[in-house]
């Protein structure tokens, strides 16, 4: 039971959030980044299999995150590979990326 609360306790304490990226925003932070311009980046495997304990792939070299909390809040969030960027178009259609992998 207490291993139970913690772990509650632990996912409301450090849940996922929510942060917007206005689109002249998300376009002026990606202006002059394509495909020449990502770095390799290293992570470690969670789970050891057949010899593996890292993965490398090419990233955007963005650092901070420009966004808006849903009070319209200027945030500078520090990009990392678990964040996560939710694309949605005019029919409500949703398509999720890993934002470090992105690039115009």
């Amino acid at each position: 039971m207490k291993l139970f609360l913690s772990f509650l306790l632990f996912l409301t304490l450090f849940g996922c959030t929510t942060y917007y990226i206005p689109l002249e925003s998300f376009k002026h932070q990606f202006n002059g980044i394509d495909s020449t311009k990502l770095q390799l980046v290293e992570i470690n495997v969670p789970v050891y299999i057949n010899g593996v304990t890292s993965y490398s792939y090419p990233a955007n070299p963005i650092d901070t995150i420009d966004c808006v909390d849903e009070n319209n809040k200027p945030i500078k969030l520090a990009n990392s590979p678990s964040i996560e960027i939710r694309f949605t178009d005019k029919d409500d259609d949703r398509t999720i990326f890993y934002f470090d992998t992105i690039y115009l």
